[in-house]
């Protein structure tokens, strides 16, 4: 009993240090014992599977920042476009500008939304990005039209000067 007692004390170390590892402290691992047997592998098995859960949970974390980020924009600029027409009455011209507005911050969103689910897959390894090329100059026009009416509440002008650039 003792020879047996003493050789499953590894076990017993993994074992108490694997039910105290939670959520908040998955960046512990398990005590590797010195005999590269079988105790060893399972040790070994387990911190490598923490590992993978740390970094999972990392990047999903990391991705609900990046997506809270990306949304307060456009909810920003619907949010204030919507007080400013709310406070006083408006033409139909003014009315068929403002639920253009609206359709076009909405559309962001919509393509926010597909953009995030598929960032959300490959970060998953269900899809693999495909990458295009991009005229910086047109998404630079299009974010600073977009930008300029949330600038515009804060009394801020955006200027784009592209005579640097070719």
């Amino acid at each position: 009993y003792f020879f047996v007692g003493r050789s499953l004390l590894p076990m017993l170390d993994i074992i108490n240090k694997t039910k105290k590892i939670e959520v908040s402290n998955l960046e512990e691992r398990v005590p590797i014992p010195f005999a590269k047997d079988e105790i060893w592998q399972l040790a070994d098995t387990i911190n490598h599977l923490l590992s993978r859960l740390h970094e999972s949970f990392v990047s999903q974390e990391r991705f609900i920042q990046d997506a809270s980020h990306q949304l307060k924009t456009p909810l920003a600029i619907i949010k204030g476009e919507l007080e400013i027409f709310r406070s006083d009455v408006r033409t139909e011209k003014e009315m068929a500008q403002f639920f253009e507005s609206m359709s076009q911050e909405v559309n962001f969103l919509v393509k926010l939304t597909n953009d995030l689910l598929i960032l959300a897959r490959v970060d998953s390894g269900t899809n693999s990005l495909v990458f295009t090329k991009n005229r910086i100059d047109e998404i630079v026009l299009s974010q600073t039209s977009r930008l300029s009416k949330l600038a515009s509440l804060k009394s801020i002008s955006l200027q784009r000067d592209f005579e640097l650039f070719e």
